[in-house]
């Protein structure tokens, strides 16, 4: 979260007022998790330039131009989020799987050229405590 010398040095830069500022902390208690804070900000640039262009309905190349750049922000924001989000690394995923799959392709080759059947209790034993590490 936010400290509360950070929500001062904002305020003492002129960047948002003590209104904004408990407005901030709002969203910041129910939308944590989705980095509420940050979009509501974007939402606040998006409506101030809005405000400031005189016939902005008349000037759509410029609205969205800035749209865009204020959207591609917001995409990074939500690509860092989702990247944090993850238990484990995306490529460790796959990495880890390939392994799980190759090793049990390997034992169930091992275990069908024996010649009994306790080979098939044995490899779903096997499976079941593979699959349960993973």
């Amino acid at each position: 979260g936010v400290s509360d010398a950070e929500w001062q040095q904002l305020i003492d830069l002129g960047l948002l007022n003590e209104h904004e500022v408990n407005m901030l902390e709002d969203f910041g208690l129910d939308m944590r998790t989705m980095g509420g804070q940050a979009f509501i900000v974007q939402h606040w640039a998006l409506m101030t330039v809005r405000a400031a262009v005189p016939n902005w309905l008349e000037r759509d190349d410029m609205m969205s131009a800035f749209h865009d750049k204020v959207y591609a922000i917001r995409d990074c924001q939500s690509d860092v989020k989702n990247k944090m989000d993850m238990p484990m690394p995306f490529q460790y995923f796959h990495l880890m799987t390939f392994m799980l799959v190759f090793t049990l392709l390997l034992w169930a080759y091992a275990l069908a050229t024996m010649e009994t059947y306790f080979a098939v209790i044995s490899y779903f034993l096997i499976q079941l405590i593979f699959i349960g590490f993973r």
